[in-house]
């Protein structure tokens, strides 16, 4: 799912360029007046979607179970949110507010960020390919956990190579970072799915997914900001990096599910 989430990011970015060349400072608008349209396509094809049997007849026992959620699997809400907001970091900070940050506080230009953007986007997909791919034959808890540790690692050194105005280096830093995060994209679905049951998984993992992605994209560019104008360029969004690593390295020890738990589901059902 996460795959198709970046290939979207992947051709906005090439959406964004198109309209850029075009449009100029106007880019925006047209963007918002071109999506209105994708808006009715995405309508039409989803009003035609058609849920499993299973999903089919919980909806007839149980309409909202918000209640249970909360009462009975806050722990699972709570590990899930850590989990989805390492994923959260590529959707709202890497992808949306990396730009800013790179052309506005470090001088780069707008079209070279915008290429390596691209170049980096395709990398990701492979990334969520290999990894959703990968998780029916590896311990993925353990890979998910490496991939945040990895990411509190690279961190410091990334967001260091981008002060350095080298354009090999900075993709090297842009490509590293994302790919990680990508990595753990392929993955972050499987893990929150586990940790409800079914039917309460919609609700359950809706929640953890919107709560990470509003704290993430709500407050990470404000810390960022925040450490730009009081500290330096580079330790705000070090440190927003490092909280959503160790944020997601937490999740899988507060979830405490078992790797083969969703195979065995399927067979069951």
């Amino acid at each position: 799912m996460f795959g198709l989430v970046l290939s979207g990011f992947f051709l906005g970015d090439i959406m964004s360029m198109i309209l850029r060349h075009f449009f100029g400072s106007y880019a925006w608008r047209a963007a918002f007046i071109s999506g209105s349209f994708v808006a009715f396509i995405s309508y039409y094809i989803r009003s035609r979607l058609k849920e499993t049997f299973m999903f089919q007849e919980l909806a007839k026992k149980e309409v909202f179970p918000l209640k249970e959620v909360l009462q009975n699997h806050l722990r699972n809400v709570v590990g899930s949110l850590f989990c989805i907001s390492l994923v959260a970091l590529y959707g709202a900070i890497i992808s949306l507010y990396l730009p800013k940050y790179l052309t506005h506080y470090l001088g780069y230009n707008i079209r070279l960020i915008s290429s390596i953007m691209i170049v980096s986007s395709i990398i990701n997909v492979f990334g969520v390919i290999l990894t959703s791919w990968a998780s029916d034959y590896i311990d993925y808890l353990k890979l998910y956990k490496r991939l945040a540790i990895s990411l509190i690692i690279v961190s410091y050194p990334a967001f260091h190579m981008m002060q350095l105005h080298n354009t090999a280096l900075l993709f090297i830093a842009i490509a590293t970072i994302s790919l990680i995060v990508s990595m753990a994209s392929g993955l972050f679905m499987r893990i929150s799915c586990e940790a409800f049951p079914t039917k309460i998984r919609l609700t359950g993992v809706g929640i953890a997914y919107n709560l990470a992605f509003a704290l993430v994209g709500g407050f990470g560019p404000l810390v960022i900001e925040f450490f730009i104008k009081t500290v330096n360029l580079t330790a705000g969004p070090i440190f927003v990096s490092v909280i959503c690593g160790i944020m997601g390295y937490l999740s899988i020890p507060i979830l405490a599910i078992k790797p083969q738990s969703f195979l065995q589901e399927k067979k069951i059902n």
